[in-house]
């Protein structure tokens, strides 16, 4: 109440550099190579802050190899692009779909819920088979799906109005950034169901928030920095490139492909 610090009594200035050195134990150089990336990128002054393109020609990523973009046949591309169009086209006036019974109700904060094996018909479209609840957030609930024997991530915002117009913005924003590996993409068109926008989106892994916790807090190994950051920071300079700005990153926003894949190689050994 009175602004003082609870359980401390002297606060002292703490450089990453020394972070880094002192914490982590990093060997020197590393310690200061990332503390100089690091510090390129807080900087308060958005004029002297280091962007996201700027950021992925420090030395510190020089030893990733970065991905070549996926080859697409002429086909392919037709097929991705009238697929897109449809999406860009229904995320504003999406259809309205129904479920059985008594398989879903709003709680007391209206966010929706559903009974496992929960049948979702939308019309014109196959039926969607609810599985299970993957997670909840401020806004919305999120449920694993199957559709045509495919799993999607159902992200169901809550039936508010207040929270329609987020759950729009959201849409137009995916659409904005698609075409890149590193950034969520919409499997199928948005639709309604009993008041409620719902996206489908790609079942993914664990978030980074769990890798973290797999290492105990301790941060991850290097190499897993360098190759999550020049990932990230590849996503995010695309994003900016289409005039999206992501207001929200944090470790629980960054999620991970299903398997751990070449991360497995890093894993603690129980």
């Amino acid at each position: 109440a009175n602004g003082n610090l609870r359980n401390i009594d002297t606060l002292r200035f703490w450089p990453m550099r020394d972070v880094l050195l002192q914490k982590y134990r990093l060997p020197k150089e590393l310690a200061e190579q990332l503390a100089d990336l690091l510090d390129s990128m807080l900087q308060l002054d958005p004029a002297e802050r280091a962007t996201a393109k700027e950021a992925l020609r420090h030395p510190f990523f020089a030893e990733i190899a970065t991905s070549p973009a996926p080859h697409l046949s002429p086909s392919a591309r037709r097929r991705l692009r009238r697929r897109r169009s449809r999406l860009s086209a229904s995320i504003d006036h999406p259809v309205h779909a129904t479920v059985d019974g008594d398989g879903m109700h709003d709680d007391a904060e209206g966010f929706a819920r559903f009974g496992v094996g929960a049948m979702i018909r939308i019309p014109g479209r196959s039926n969607i088979r609810v599985v299970r609840l993957l997670g909840e957030g401020g806004f919305s609930t999120v449920w694993e799906a199957k559709s045509n024997g495919r799993s999607c991530a159902l992200k169901v915002q809550k039936s508010d109005g207040r929270y329609y117009d987020v759950a729009l913005d959201e849409a137009r924003m995916l659409m904005m950034s698609a075409s890149h590996p590193g950034v969520l993409e919409m499997v199928d068109a948005p639709f309604i169901i009993e008041g409620h926008y719902c996206l489908m989106l790609p079942v993914c892994g664990a978030n980074l928030l769990s890798l973290n916790a797999s290492f105990g807090y301790q941060g991850l190994p290097i190499p897993v920095v360098r190759r999550l950051g020049k990932e990230m920071l590849q996503a995010v300079a695309h994003i900016h490139g289409r005039g999206v700005i992501h207001t929200d990153l944090k470790l629980e926003n960054i999620l991970l492909p299903s398997g751990l894949g070449w991360l497995s190689r890093f894993m603690p050994k129980d």
